[in-house]
């Protein structure tokens, strides 16, 4: 029996670690040979509209933001977290087709 994670949750976590934990916890509910399927939560309005920007989230000490790349029947998410601690400001990428 698969395990199934519906809509965009993951990408709301605020750290790597939070990811990574959720993903252990979906994994650990699998039967061996079972299947993890995960949907990032593209709507048909998303896909007509084609945004090139989604802000996650925005909170004082991180923000999220998405920038899309749509290619075909495709897309290239590309996640640019900004984290904030001690009056510094980092920039992070991740890059996801």
């Amino acid at each position: 029996m698969p395990c199934l994670c519906l809509s965009t949750s993951n990408a709301h976590m605020p750290n790597e670690a939070e990811v990574e934990r959720a993903l252990r916890s979906m994994r650990a509910v699998l039967r061996p040979g079972g299947i993890l399927i995960l949907s990032q939560g593209t709507t048909d309005r998303q896909w007509r509209e084609q945004p090139r920007f989604i802000l996650a989230f925005d909170r004082p000490e991180a923000t999220r933001l998405f920038v899309i790349d749509y290619l075909g029947q495709g897309a290239r998410y590309t996640i640019l977290d900004i984290t904030r601690e001690d009056g510094q400001s980092q920039l992070h990428t991740l890059s996801v087709d």
